[in-house]
């Protein structure tokens, strides 16, 4: 009787071993092929050479008006991805979804953006400048960029060798008083020995995301990701 509980016991043990292993063994399967699916992100780098800058970016980002909708007798513009695009005008370059769609009444009209469709628009816009060599020089150009009350603030080393992370100075006044406005997020990014600037405004929000709840978004990464060319 005995030797029958032990074999009993033992097949008992290795049956529920192997229950277990199996699902352990399956799940692990599964998380690392929802992990592919929602962790993968295609990272490219735009790279200009005439404006001496790179800058990595991801292939697609989620706008509103990536897709188009058809719902209740109507067509509309609704969340989807879109690749990001690059629009180049002489020293400035846009950074936005390559296009989005509008609803009409016979269906979407799908849109190209373009120089002439960003201008204006509250995205970002990188800024190049030459022949920043002095302090006065840095200046102007935060003056021109903020605001002609501005100052020249701190100056920080970045993560690239030589590079510089450039803070404005307010004039102290209330935001509906100053004529320097910092109610934002900005980069501006100085390279001294070749004298070269890149600045770009951000604003209050995030423009560059991955999913329409906030939880993957881009822009820390692109913006840390920039680079002057030797």
């Amino acid at each position: 009787m005995k030797k029958v509980n032990k074999i009993y016991i033992i097949f008992l043990l290795v049956f529920m071993a192997v229950i277990v292993f199996g699902y352990f063994y399956a799940n692990r399967d599964r998380k690392l092929e929802t992990n592919n699916d929602n962790s993968e992100i295609t990272w490219l780098t735009y790279r200009n050479e005439s404006l001496g800058f790179e800058i990595k970016y991801p292939k697609e980002v989620l706008v509103w008006g990536g897709e188009c909708k058809f719902k209740d007798g109507e067509y509309y513009g609704a969340y989807g991805l879109v690749p990001l695009g690059f629009f180049e005008q002489k020293n400035d370059v846009y950074v936005a979804n390559e296009y989005f769609y509008k609803g009409l009444d016979n269906g979407c009209e799908k849109i190209y953006n373009s120089v002439d469709v960003l201008n204006g628009k509250n995205i970002w816009k990188i800024i190049t400048k030459d022949d920043v060599f002095t302090d006065q020089d840095l200046l102007d150009f935060i003056k021109e960029f903020h605001g002609d009350k501005c100052e020249l603030g701190d100056k920080i080393k970045s993560s690239q060798e030589g590079v510089y992370d450039i803070k404005a100075k307010s004039d102290g006044k209330s935001l509906d008083e100053t004529n320097c406005s910092l109610n934002g997020w900005y980069v501006i990014k100085y390279y001294p020995t070749k004298g070269k600037i890149a600045a770009w405004h951000i604003g209050q929000e995030t423009n560059f995301w991955g999913d329409q709840y906030g939880d993957v978004t881009y822009d820390q990464a692109m913006v840390d990701s920039f680079r002057f060319l030797h």
